[in-house]
C-alpha cells in the first residue's frame, strides 16, 4: 500500500516549479529581464560616422571633422566644476561648456587628463548658460568621440584667421606665420603683462615672448576678464568634491596664470591670439624640458632680447 504514494511522491517532485534567481516563478510568466539605465545625451550636439556638429537656431556649426587645421583645447577650471573646449580652425572657433556636476572622481580625473588648468571665473559665461551647456556624460562622449575622429587635433592649440595662421602649437613644434620653434630645443620665454594707450582709449595685455636662435615672438592678448560663474540649475546643486592628485602641479599651473608687469614689447614682434589660449600655450613652454623661463629683471630680460634682434 506504501509503493503507490511513494511513487506518486516522486512523479510531483520531478515537477517542481522553476526557480529564478532565488525565488520561485509561475509557470507561463515572461522571464523578467532588469531594466537599463538610459544615458540620455545633450541634444544640441549631432554625431556621425564623419563628424561631430552642435545644432542651434541657425544651423549646424561643425566642431569635429577631418579637417587637418582643426585644434581641440581642453580647459578645467581649478575646482573641476565645469571645463571649456575650445574647436579652432582657419576663420572659426566655438566654445563648448560643460559642468562637471555629479561626476565621480574617476571620470573628473579622466576628463582632466591632458587639458590645461586655469583659475576661477576665466570662462566666459555664455557657453555655461541655460541649456547650452552639456553635463558630465556628454563631455565625456565629445571627447571620445573627438579622439576618434580627429586625434591629431587633441590638445593641439589653433589659432587662425582666415589666411594666415597666427598660432599652431601640435606636440613639440610651435608655428606662427614665418617662424617655427621647436619646443625640444633650447628657448627662453617669458610671461608679461603690459598697459598701452592709444587713440584716447587704454588697456592691459598680457604677453608670451619667446627667444629661439635669433628669432623672436610676442603672443599677445587682452587680459581676461573674470566672470562670475553662473548658479547650476535647480535640483543639481551637489558637486563632488575633488582632491588634486598633485597639489604642486596644481600650484605651477596657477602660477603660469601671472604675469610680472613690463614695458609694453615692439609692436612688430607681436602675435594677437585668444586669451584663453595663452593658458596651454605657457603650460607647453613650461614642460619643454629645453626651455628656460626668464625670472630675472625686465629689463635684464629686454638686455637679451635686444641681443639677438
Amino acid at each position: 500500500m506504501l509503493l503507490l504514494p511513494l511513487s506518486l511522491m516522486a512523479i510531483a517532485a520531478s515537477f517542481r516549479l522553476p526557480k529564478y534567481r532565488g525565488h520561485r516563478r509561475v509557470l507561463g510568466e515572461p522571464k523578467v529581464t532588469p531594466a537599463k539605465s538610459v544615458v540620455k545625451l545633450h541634444p544640441s550636439i549631432v554625431y556621425s560616422a564623419t563628424a561631430i556638429a552642435r545644432r542651434g537656431a541657425n544651423g549646424d556649426t561643425v566642431l569635429v571633422d577631418g579637417a587637418p587645421s582643426l585644434g581641440i583645447v581642453r580647459l578645467m577650471e581649478e575646482s573641476r566644476r565645469r571645463m571649456l573646449f575650445i574647436f579652432a580652425r582657419p576663420g572659426s572657433v566655438t566654445y563648448v561648456g560643460a559642468r562637471l556636476t555629479g561626476v565621480c572622481r574617476e571620470k573628473i580625473l579622466a576628463l582632466e587628463r591632458g587639458a590645461t588648468l586655469v583659475p576661477e571665473g576665466i570662462f566666459p559665461d555664455l557657453p555655461f548658460v541655460g541649456d547650452r551647456c552639456l553635463a558630465g556624460v556628454d563631455a565625456e562622449k565629445l571627447l571620445k568621440q573627438s579622439r576618434a575622429l580627429a586625434p591629431w587635433a587633441i590638445d593641439r592649440v589653433v589659432c587662425a584667421s582666415c589666411d594666415t595662421i597666427d598660432l599652431d602649437l601640435a606636440g613639440s613644434a610651435l608655428i606662427s606665420g614665418d617662424m617655427s620653434v621647436d619646443l625640444e630645443a633650447p628657448l627662453v620665454w617669458r610671461p608679461l603683462a603690459f598697459h598701452e594707450t592709444g587713440g584716447g582709449v587704454g588697456g592691459v595685455f598680457q604677453g608670451t615672448w619667446v627667444v629661439q636662435g635669433g628669432a623672436s615672438v610676442v603672443f599677445v592678448s587682452p587680459i581676461p576678464t573674470l566672470f562670475t560663474p553662473p548658479d547650476p540649475p535647480d535640483g543639481d546643486m551637489e558637486i563632488v568634491p575633488h582632491q588634486p592628485v598633485d597639489p604642486a602641479a596644481d600650484a605651477d599651473a596657477l602660477a603660469r596664470a601671472m604675469s610680472p608687469a613690463a614695458d609694453p614689447p615692439p609692436v612688430h614682434l607681436r602675435v594677437s591670439v585668444d586669451s584663453l589660449l595663452m593658458f596651454p600655450l605657457r603650460a607647453a613652454l613650461a614642460h619643454a624640458r629645453s626651455a628656460r623661463r626668464e625670472r630675472a629683471p625686465w629689463h635684464r630680460y629686454a638686455t637679451a632680447i635686444r641681443e639677438v634682434l
